[in-house]
């Protein structure tokens, strides 16, 4: 499914996809319990409520400055979990020790609510206690609440991804290649982007004389796979690749399994035979960090997809964070960063075009122990408390960076710019220590995050091109099945696609490969995958 662009301040994504139920059963997207009062949820003022913590980031100190704050201003007390040195959340939960609030992974999320470790979130309460975090759920991410509902009752609250949620992933080449070549722009067709890689493998564009370069590799053949119109495997910050399913006439289909896909595989075979593609590209670009293009830093390619590592921010000032990979190829070669040029994706023979879009939502929920259904008033504190964190200007920025004048001020540049002003918390742990970074602002609303995030405001003014040419995963939760099947489905593509591009397949290999993947577990998760609201 393509994306759409919106603007209104924010940058936010249209989210048309269906949304996949996850138990059988009719749905009613407001209802949350069977019987409950709204007023039971109601704090009981004067009471002191003893909360049981437990954040993404730890640790974090039960008498940091924002924890103190925040008590004294919601009158609880904190007991802040410490998940550390092998303290994971999953083997005390396993043991059953359950907090009362707590943050972990979209995997276990069905598991949670099968398992009785979760409790329903009414929406009536969602509604009273978190009405700023109810309004920017609604308007920055459409969708998001309804596709957590599983048997009409919503188990957690979504984590937004503010930063590159939304956006395509950006598509960067080596610029003083493309001029020795003599190509201005960049690519924006498969056939000009065939021609410019042959040159970049070809015509030894970085001068040594040797035939030492290549056009590009793992994460470069994602925009063959999308002039095709699907993408098979979407390696965007990983070397694991998970495929995306697409949404074709009302329907979801698995892209690694469309016809077109053979077409593409027979293009990237033969830039394989005639040595385009890196022939190190089935181990991926990875090299030290899971975010790292090794092969596009160190000069072995000249084109790579990614996020925001390798824009080049004008608008940093002092105090802003470098880009990692970045910084990396400026240590590695100076001349290359200062020389990089960023394209859209090539159009293929149908016109159509595109890279992976990153999902809207991070792989995380916040959700209530199972018990905090008989402790409903506790349950409208926490959401109170999750409102002022996450969804208003002032708690946002308290929870999240500290006191205004003691640990941060405005600075003036191209954006205002948020800065640390003490050197003892430029570190992430630092500032979890003391209660802020992601301890109670976790969820990163756009609308929230585009005042303060100088990457993403300097992103959406200058690049807006990263919101338009993307795929988006119709199913980004994971499947009632997908524990089953996937891996092995995922094995077999990954075995058929890579042996075609490098040859020890044949072409014709894709078709033997439609018919089993269908077979063994495919039908499956296509059936489930199409179950909607």
């Amino acid at each position: 499914m393509m994306m759409t662009r919106l603007f209104g301040g924010v940058v936010a994504l249209a989210l048309t996809m269906p949304l996949v139920a996850f138990a059988g059963g009719d749905v009613d997207a407001g209802a949350a319990t069977e019987e409950f009062s709204i007023d039971e949820y109601e704090p009981v003022a004067g009471k002191e409520y003893v909360l049981e913590w437990a954040p993404m980031s730890t640790p974090v100190a039960d008498d940091g400055p924002i924890v103190t704050f925040l008590e004294e201003k919601f009158n609880v007390d904190f007991r802040m979990w410490d998940k550390s040195e092998g303290a994971a959340l999953s083997v005390r939960i396993a043991a059953g020790e359950i907090p009362d609030f707590f943050a972990d992974l979209n995997t276990v999320y069905r598991t949670y609510v099968e398992d009785g470790v979760l409790a329903a979130i009414p929406m009536e309460a969602l509604q009273r206690f978190a009405p700023n975090m109810y309004r920017r759920y609604q308007e920055d991410r459409p969708g998001a609440i309804e596709a957590r509902i599983i048997d009409g009752k919503l188990w957690c609250l979504p984590q937004s991804d503010a930063e590159t949620g939304g956006t395509r992933m950006m598509i960067a080449y080596r610029g003083d290649w493309l001029d020795v070549i003599g190509f201005d722009g960049t690519p924006d067709t498969l056939e000009e982007l065939e021609a410019v890689m042959y040159a970049f493998a070809h015509d030894d564009p970085d001068g040594n004389g040797k035939k030492d370069t290549y056009g590009t590799s793992l994460h470069g053949t994602q925009m063959v796979y999308g002039a095709f119109g699907y993408i098979p495997m979407d390696n965007r910050t990983r070397e694991d690749l998970p495929g995306l399913w697409h949404e074709v006439d009302g329907k979801i289909v698995y892209g690694a399994v469309q016809p077109e896909m053979k077409d593409a595989l027979a293009v990237l075979r033969k830039w394989y035979d005639d040595g385009v593609i890196d022939p190190e590209f089935v181990q991926g670009e990875r090299k030290g960090t899971p975010f790292s293009r090794y092969a596009f830093m160190s000069g072995q390619v000249g084109m790579t997809t990614d996020w925001y590592i390798y824009l080049k921010n004008e608008s940093m000032v002092e105090g802003d964070r470098i880009p990692r990979n970045i910084a990396e190829m400026a240590r590695l070669n100076p001349q290359a960063v200062e020389t990089i040029r960023y394209g859209r994706p090539p159009a293929g023979p149908t016109g159509k075009r595109g890279v992976p879009v990153n999902t809207p939502f991070h792989s995380w929920f916040l959700g209530f122990g199972k018990h905090m259904e008989q402790e409903p008033d506790k349950m409208g504190v926490i959401l109170q408390i999750n409102d002022y964190a996450n969804a208003t200007d002032d708690g946002f920025l308290t929870t999240r960076y500290g006191f205004e004048g003691e640990h941060w001020s405005w600075q003036g540049g191209v954006v205002d710019s948020l800065v640390i002003q003490r050197d003892d918390l430029l570190q992430w742990h630092q500032i979890t220590e003391i209660g802020g970074g992601i301890a109670f602002s976790s969820i990163w609303f756009p609308s929230i995050q585009s005042r303060v995030n100088n990457n993403m405001k300097w992103a959406m003014n200058v690049h807006p091109e990263l919101y338009e040419d993307g795929y988006l995963d119709a199913v980004y939760l994971p499947l009632p099945s997908a524990g089953k099947y996937l891996a092995e489905l995922e094995k077999l593509r990954d075995e058929t696609y890579f042996g075609i591009i490098t040859g020890e397949l044949p072409l014709e290999a894709f078709d033997d490969f439609v018919e089993e993947w269908h077979r063994i577990g495919g039908d499956v998760l296509t059936e489930e995958a199409n179950v909607k609201l």
